[in-house]
């Protein structure tokens, strides 16, 4: 048992929903996204990462020409519906069209029906997950919902999340608060505005505090990054907390 977890008191760690202190990869699943591998391995998207040397700046600033957003703002809502870069914008165009010309076996382009099983297999080692540990959902709604609302509560169960979250995952929360009679718990996240400062540190005590406030704790749900600032959260240590 790690110093940090070692701290949380009151919490039955055997009633701790494991798959909460994992990652729950909710990927969108559609027919005009994923290519075959071999083609995945053949498509130069053009992109070259910097050298080592080379400074943020320069760095920034090629990752800022992927994108086809208007330069004269800054976009920060993801979370909702988020830019994607060029390159891909393209191949999505590519795919969408096969699918419009053979909808019914979309040029077997994406591999035997019901094409999923190749695909984790494909990209589980980019999540750094095996493939049984990888779920493709419809879209990151559907993914969430059912994973929240596949879960048996009992009355009185905690589930934690931030006051940071996103419809899709505040929704299902909210269902299974009516239907269960769980109570669902807001982490206030420290917030910066340019004059404190903020480390990882700060989020975990928030959530430690949380823990150690709430003793029937059955699921954490957070965003890695948050559509509200970009906050991006140490999942990894999180998950360790609990």
């Amino acid at each position: 048992m790690s110093s940090d977890t070692s701290k949380i008191n009151g919490i039955n760690r055997r009633r701790f929903i494991q798959g909460s202190a994992s990652f729950a990869v909710a990927a969108g699943l559609g027919s005009t996204i994923f290519s075959s591998e071999a083609e995945a391995h053949n498509w130069n998207s053009g992109w070259k990462h910097p050298p080592h040397h080379d400074n943020d700046k320069k760095l920034w600033h090629k990752v800022r020409n992927e994108f086809s957003l208007n330069k004269a703002n800054t976009y920060m809502n993801t979370g909702t519906t988020g830019s994607i870069p060029n390159q891909v914008l393209e191949q999505y165009e590519k795919n969408s069209k096969i699918v419009a010309r053979s909808p019914w076996d979309m040029e077997n382009k994406f591999g035997d029906f019901p094409y999923t099983t190749e695909m984790v297999d494909d990209i589980a080692s980019s999540f750094g997950a095996d493939p049984y540990e990888i779920i493709l959902s419809r879209n990151t709604t559907d993914g969430m919902c059912t994973i929240i609302n596949g879960l048996q509560f009992e009355p009185g169960d905690v589930i934690l999340t931030t006051h940071h979250e996103h419809i899709v995952a505040t929704s299902p929360l909210n269902v299974v608060k009516q239907r269960f009679g769980v109570n669902v718990v807001e982490v206030q996240l420290p917030i910066y505005t340019g004059t404190e400062t903020v480390s990882e540190d700060d989020y975990i005590e928030a959530f430690r505090s949380a823990l150690n406030a709430h003793s029937n704790v059955r699921l954490l749900t957070f965003s890695h990054i948050t559509y509200k600032t970009g906050t991006k959260l140490p999942a990894k240590r999180l998950c360790e907390l609990a």
